[in-house]
């Protein structure tokens, strides 16, 4: 899946993911040995983002008409599936670390970043529509499995927030 991905986007697609992680581990470093955790975790959550972005909203290539919905499944990847590194389960664990980015902002911030993680598969999924030119369409499986990752890291978030206290 990970190979089929990398060749049907653009090569800077591939090259934008690689500078943010870059960049980003390279700030989150800086940022930390300064102490600066709200700047810290705000870099991270919004590195996550950019990934998913460029992710998700890249041209695919496909040349066909993207401007349609598929809303007749509504099914979950089960979780026997999740280490397939198939396209479902990449729709899971990108929200999965999303919502565990969310234990990493600070105090009352942690709120907007869980409804940036829930709010974000609509939004993605409504410009994936929007913009055919993309050659993607948006699809119920991909909204459930964002929710089911989004919510699975916001347990981890709040988990790891609560062990804190």
């Amino acid at each position: 899946m990970l190979i089929a991905y990398a060749r049907s986007v653009p090569p800077w697609a591939l090259v934008g993911i690689a500078l943010i992680a870059a960049t980003g581990c390279a700030a989150l470093i800086v940022l930390l040995r300064q102490g600066r955790r709200d700047l810290a975790g705000w870099t991270a959550f919004s590195g996550v983002c950019l990934v998913i972005a460029l992710i998700t909203l890249t041209p695919s290539g496909d040349s066909f008409d993207a401007n349609w919905c598929a809303l007749e499944d509504w099914t979950p990847t089960p979780p026997t599936q999740l280490l397939s590194l198939s396209h479902d389960a990449l729709n899971v664990w990108v929200f999965a670390f999303l919502g565990i980015a969310v234990a990493a902002l600070p105090g009352r911030q942690f709120v907007l970043g869980a409804g940036i993680t829930l709010l974000g598969p609509l939004a993605i999924e409504w410009l994936q529509y929007l913009l055919p030119a993309l050659g993607r369409s948006c699809q119920s499986t991909d909204l459930t499995n964002n929710w089911a990752g989004g919510v699975a890291g916001l347990a981890v978030a709040a988990a790891v927030r609560a062990l804190k206290r």
